[in-house]
């Protein structure tokens, strides 16, 4: 019976013999029903086995697609399918960057005054001179690198820094300065702006027979503001704005008995805000910049230390100081430019820490406020919550020094500070 049932089985799962002209019946029927199990065995164990690597190869596409953003079903090589491996999965592109900025710092040869950042954030422009102040020169670093990109300075490679400032229009593209051209008796005060990419001298705007002390530039970048710093005592005009691309002087704005202090314009370009100081204190002067008229004043025989538009609507935000030494509290105080009128008064209080000379400086989204200050003997940052007028955090310590250039970077999330010493410093705030 072994032998009749092995030498019918060949024929019969082939199809090719009637079984039962082989063997007996009953043998052929016994043969049938073994050979059809074994069938049903395999077909079970070929379509588990298909299942399996069907799921096992589904989540492997749909996981390489994800990543890696490749359609599924991918063919397999001639390569992998000789040597019966799987396919291979190829691994996602990454694009890496540097890693962000946490704290860094600038070294220079010489002295730094005066910063201001970059639209891109990526670079910072600075004013350095040495013990001379007519031998300076406007920088332009490259915060990537940490070194300087470019060394700007008028048509015959001077600068002269008396009541310097700089400034970087909101586009990212002009570079403004503050120069004093000095001669005979006599001091002239010019605006010079450059291209930044160039670093080619676009302008000359003279301002007058006094030095520059505070520069502006309008939030769409077409026009400049210049603020003289000497003025005390004589009907001249403090500030004077200009046509960026042309160099044309737009306005003049005239007060007897100030000198400009710091400039700012609202987020529409409507107004500029003059800090102004006189002989015993200071107020900020509202100035319409279509007409060129002075609209209204705020916080007379008040002490400020800068002014800004935190927004793009009507209120002006300033930075007032009572005390001096030791005893220098510092307040918030927030006017409505539309009715003149005062809003709010925040005072910033912390028994740990004490404010150093009148150098604070907001946010762009007017909710943070920076400000150099003491604690115990070191020199420290300090960030502030506006709303609340608490302590927010506490940077790493300063060089020593009674006055500090501070600027935010456009976004809000870095800070740069130099004190007149051969170093910037700068955190990410994120």
């Amino acid at each position: 019976m072994v032998h009749s049932t092995v030498k019918a089985a060949p024929s019969y799962a082939a199809g090719k013999v009637n079984a039962a002209g082989v063997v007996p019946a009953r043998i052929a029927a016994l043969t049938e029903g073994v050979l059809k199990a074994m069938f049903t065995t395999k077909l079970t164990i070929a379509a588990t086995v298909l299942l399996t690597t069907v799921l096992i190869g589904g989540v492997g596409v749909v996981a390489c697609h994800t990543l890696a953003g490749e359609p599924q079903n991918q063919p397999r090589s001639k390569a992998a399918q000789s040597r019966k491996q799987k396919p291979a999965i190829s691994k996602p592109t990454i694009k890496t960057e540097k890693p962000p900025l946490r704290s860094q710092v600038l070294k220079h040869e010489h002295r730094v005054g005066p910063i201001a950042w970059g639209a891109d954030c990526k670079t910072l422009v600075s004013v350095t001179y040495d013990d001379k102040p007519t031998a300076g020169a406007v920088r332009l670093w490259d915060l990537r690198k940490g070194t300087v990109k470019r060394t700007l300075a008028d048509k015959d490679g001077k600068f002269s820094t008396y009541d310097a400032s700089v400034a970087f229009s909101a586009g990212g593209k002009i570079i403004g300065a503050a120069h004093s051209v000095v001669g005979d008796r006599k001091l002239t005060g010019e605006v010079l702006l450059w291209d930044a990419e160039s670093g080619k001298l676009k302008h000359r705007l003279e301002h007058g027979t006094l030095g520059i002390r505070c520069l502006a530039f309008s939030p769409d970048s077409r026009r400049v503001a210049g603020g003289s710093g000497g003025n005390l005592g004589r009907d001249i005009a403090i500030v004077k704005l200009w046509d960026v691309k042309t160099g044309k002087l737009l306005h003049s704005l005239k007060t007897t008995d100030r000198m400009a202090v710091q400039l700012a314009f609202s987020g529409d370009g409507k107004w500029l805000a003059v800090m102004a100081q006189d002989k015993n204190a200071q107020e900020v002067l509202l100035w319409d910049t279509a007409t060129g008229d002075m609209v209204s004043t705020f916080g007379q025989h008040e002490v400020f230390g800068s002014v800004s538009f935190p927004s793009a609507g009507t209120i002006l935000a300033a930075l007032t100081y009572t005390g001096t030494g030791d005893e220098i509290k510092c307040s918030l105080k927030l006017y409505d430019i539309s009715t003149s009128k005062l809003k709010r008064t925040q005072a910033f209080q912390n028994t740990s820490v004490r404010f150093t000379g009148y150098g604070g400086v907001l946010s762009p989204d007017g909710k943070v406020m920076a400000h150099a200050a003491r604690q115990g003997k070191k020199t420290i940052m300090t960030l502030w919550d506006v709303k609340s007028g608490t302590l927010k955090m506490t940077l790493e310590d300063l060089p020593p020094g009674s006055y500090y250039y501070l600027a935010f970077s456009r976004d809000g999330k870095a800070l740069a500070a130099s004190c007149g010493g051969k170093t910037i410093k700068l955190w990410e705030l994120r």
